[in-house]
């Protein structure tokens, strides 16, 4: 369902402490600050956002696949907004524009819960096209450890569908809603490298007039796994999305769909 697609695209954008067998490093108090200053990428997992967000005054630059680029802005301690766009690569790549705003509601020591409203919109400039999704989420991160170097991050979005023009098939996917789940753990390997796996559940929902109710059109499990180089100013993630439906044809890729993302902190 290109409702689906789109979502999944858009959404589809230092130092480390001292490792804890050194015998004179204290270990830091706050679990959650050494987390979120050794990683320029710390408000992101692979696809879908953490609860984190970047330090107040900075700005991130993000580029995903060299197709997507945004920046996220910290406005406070406990605000960000992030801006993303389809870069017009070819003649014939529509507009497609990305909006949210993260606000952290809560931060203690070991725990970071979030929300983040987003809106979304695409125009073809080659036809009557004009479509979008607006909604929001809610993400929680849990750090494992005194030393911010393993984490989990769960969250639950649900986006809404709205436009008018192009084929019937696009506007149905309009009316309809798109639900995401998902699950992701972090564990950092060493100084400047991290594991990140997440798993996502993406559903198409439209709108069944007949009977009053959102039908289900179409459902996936997606399963990412990689690598982050980072640090306080620069993170770099070198990883793979694997569909889990054996329906979905990879195109013979064994490892799953490459994805890279880069993001730089200044």
């Amino acid at each position: 369902m290109i409702a689906a697609r789109i979502i999944v695209l858009a959404l589809l954008s230092a130092q480390s402490p001292a490792e804890a067998d050194e015998p004179t490093a204290a270990p830091p108090a706050d679990s959650v600050a050494a987390r979120r200053e050794s990683d320029a990428a710390i408000d992101r997992n692979i696809l879908l956002p953490s609860a984190e967000i970047g330090p107040a005054g900075e700005i991130t630059f993000n580029s995903y696949e060299l197709i997507l680029a945004g920046l996220s802005y910290g406005f406070t301690d406990r605000t960000q907004g992030t801006l993303t766009l389809l870069l017009p690569i070819t003649t014939d790549i529509p507009l497609l524009i990305t909006g949210s705003l993260k606000y952290v509601l809560s931060r203690s020591t070991t725990t970071v819960v979030s929300i983040m409203p987003t809106l979304m919109v695409l125009k073809d400039g080659g036809s009557d096209l004009f479509i979008g999704t607006f909604g929001g989420g809610i993400l929680a991160d849990r750090v494992l450890d005194a030393q911010g170097k393993f984490a989990l991050t769960g969250s639950l979005f649900a986006h809404f569908g709205f436009g008018k023009g192009g084929t019937d098939a696009d506007l149905q996917a309009a009316e309809g809603v798109v639900i995401l789940g998902s699950g992701a753990f972090t564990a950092r390997l060493g100084r400047h490298v991290k594991l990140l796996t997440e798993i996502i559940l993406p559903g198409g929902y439209s709108w069944a007039g007949s009977s009053n109710r959102f039908d289900i059109v179409e459902q996936a499990l997606i399963f990412g796994y990689g690598v982050r180089f980072f640090g306080s100013s620069i993170g770099v993630d070198l990883t793979f999305l694997r569909p889990l439906h054996p329906d979905v044809d990879t195109g013979g890729l064994l490892m799953g769909v490459p994805w890279v993302a880069f993001s730089g902190r200044f």
